[in-house]
């Protein structure tokens, strides 16, 4: 910093307190900016669905009736919870924030806005920390409000969006683990509820996070490393399902509902394994920015998980193996629901274009990231538009939120709870 003196220019050294104070309030300023640009837009994106929710089973295979139900009626069924483990917590202070009062479709909206608000902010948060700077962070935050995971779930009850949320949270934890050898045990357990509090497979992130922490890297005898690492990682495991037993635990005597399934009761999910017809690329709907809707969306799946594969090259070990997330995703949902691959596609999108944000900023250029910038711009544009014809030719299949028969009140529970509808056969869809 410059002061004059007698008019001679002094050169005076800024602490680093003040420096930190003014770079924190540079980073504010962009967050409640993107934040409201992802208010805006989630109130745009809502008003181009009339404000409907579809139907059970009609919108891309999503469960929006039970997590309509889950979030605000305390006796509806919670069965789901066996791949969503803690959302049932999720929909206890839902309920104790909204109130019985409130109008329904209200809630609904201002539920829509407070995720959008999270994804933003954790999606920039996420890229700063990892040492990405504000340009970095803005082109990521703007591509993934842009992007078909975001236009296309935001305004619809989904647990995916929230699973998306985990992961950026899980980003950011990995960056900030104590030293204290009993702290960091415990704030790596408290790191595994966080992956897979929202959606089971986001547990993939956790553990490969846990890998390049113990110096696991694919650049150098990976599968030999892993055997080296793996008591390590298993011993992690077990505390982390320990802590997210506790968790669950407190979640069903908050919810006191006879439905919820047992703990990680997954065996029925191996009934989803190639179980729908689809092209075997149909996994990189999970990673596309586009909806199945374009044309072009499985080329722009493959396209994101090549940008992302270029930009590997200049991530650390932690980072490279958190980037891996969404290559993993994609794995995954080449044979497991890939029919319905882009209902993930929330969990997969915002990492990894926290990544390749991170990856462009290594190239001492700013115009790759006022490209990708521009590109979230232009997708969001394309998707607003793929939505908005989605949302026209199956309004007919929705309704407002206030036509739901949702109960608010947390007791007495029925003593006999109504199945929810039944999911679609094991096969080709109408």
């Amino acid at each position: 910093m410059t002061v004059y003196s007698a008019g001679n220019p002094v050169r005076v050294q800024r602490s680093p307190r003040v420096f930190q104070m003014r770079e924190l309030a540079f980073d504010g300023a962009a967050i409640l900016g993107l934040a409201a640009i992802a208010v805006a837009a989630t109130y745009v994106i809502h008003g181009a669905g009339g404000g409907l929710i579809p139907r059970h089973n009609v919108y891309y295979g999503s469960d929006t009736d039970r997590v309509l139900t889950n979030l605000f009626d305390p006796n509806s069924r919670f069965d789901r919870l066996s791949v969503h483990p803690l959302f049932g917590a999720l929909g206890v202070l839902v309920r104790a924030v909204a109130g019985r009062d409130t109008s329904l479709d209200v809630a609904v909206l201002a539920y829509y806005s407070l995720i959008a608000v999270t994804i933003a902010s954790l999606t920039y948060i996420a890229t700063r920390v990892w040492g990405g700077g504000r340009l970095a962070a803005t082109a990521a935050t703007v591509l993934t409000l842009g992007s078909g995971s975001f236009v296309f779930w935001i305004a619809v009850p989904e647990t995916h969006v929230l699973g998306g949320a985990s992961v950026l949270l899980l980003t950011i934890l990995l960056r900030a683990l104590p030293d204290d050898p009993a702290w960091r045990r415990l704030a790596v357990a408290g790191a595994f509820v966080v992956a897979i509090s929202m959606v089971l497979t986001n547990v993939l992130s956790w553990g490969l996070g846990m890998l390049a922490l113990a110096g696991w890297s694919v650049r150098s005898r990976p599968i030999r490393h892993l055997v080296t690492v793996g008591p390590q990682l298993a011993s992690d495991t077990l505390a982390g399902i320990g802590l997210l037993a506790l968790a669950w635990l407190v979640q069903y005597y908050a919810l006191r509902n006879d439905s919820i399934p047992q703990l990680l009761q997954i065996l029925s999910e191996t009934r989803y394994v190639g179980a729908f017809p689809a092209p075997i690329l149909g996994g990189a709907y999970a990673v596309s920015p586009l909806s199945p809707e374009s044309p072009v969306a499985i080329a722009a799946g493959l396209g994101m998980l090549a940008v992302l594969g270029f930009c590997l090259r200049s991530l650390g070990p932690v980072p490279l193996a958190l980037a891996l997330f969404p290559l993993a995703g994609f794995i995954l949902h080449t044979f497991y629901d890939r029919r319905h691959a882009f209902l993930f596609a929330p969990n997969y999108v915002p990492i990894a274009a926290t990544f390749i944000a991170l990856g462009l900023s290594q190239m001492r250029a700013r115009w790759p990231l006022l490209v990708m910038a521009a590109v979230g711009v232009l997708l969001g544009a394309a998707n607003l538009h793929d939505y908005s014809k989605v949302r026209s030719d199956i309004a007919v299949q929705s309704d407002p939120a206030a036509a739901y028969e949702i109960f608010r009140r947390p007791h007495p529970i029925p003593e006999k709870l109504d199945p929810m509808p039944a999911d679609p056969p094991l096969g080709p869809e109408a």
